[in-house]
């Protein structure tokens, strides 16, 4: 005997799955962190050059651009529209965009282990405002 599933709650799905990725790298932060403060203090590799810094800031620039442009694309969902209807439409660019958001803070963070350049968390503050400004509850009227 089968037993009836319920249906599946988009939104509620739709928020989980932004708030993964936004707990994945706030962990991800504090990991590194706690490398970078305990086990290897100056970095994985101190001896790496200096213009990896510059490379890290550079990757703020197309992040930036790509999401904005995205970003644009997506509409707020009308009070009388049918869930499923917008998640249709627009759910797959929302995604896009909090992946090339978590693709940036992820090579970011990466270039702090490595070299242990504190200035670097201002590149991983820039994708995590990223993050938080295409959340859920802006697009989903909730």
């Amino acid at each position: 005997m089968t037993v009836p599933r319920p249906p599946l709650d988009r939104r509620a799905a739709i928020r989980i799955m932004h708030g993964a990725m936004v707990a994945g790298v706030l962990l991800l932060t504090a990991v590194f962190g706690f490398l970078l403060t305990s086990v290897h203090p100056g970095g994985l590799v101190p001896s790496l050059p200096g213009w990896l810094n510059v490379v890290g800031y550079a990757l703020i620039v197309p992040v930036v651009v790509v999401t904005t442009i995205m970003g644009r694309r997506v509409e707020e969902r009308a009070a009388a529209e049918d869930i499923d209807a917008w998640s249709v439409r627009h759910l797959g660019m929302l995604i896009v965009i909090w992946a090339v958001a978590e693709g940036g803070y992820l090579a970011g963070a990466v270039l702090w282990l490595l070299t242990g350049r504190h200035e670097l968390l201002a590149v991983l503050g820039v994708f995590l405002l990223v993050l938080l400004l295409y959340r859920p509850t802006r697009y989903l009227g909730d």
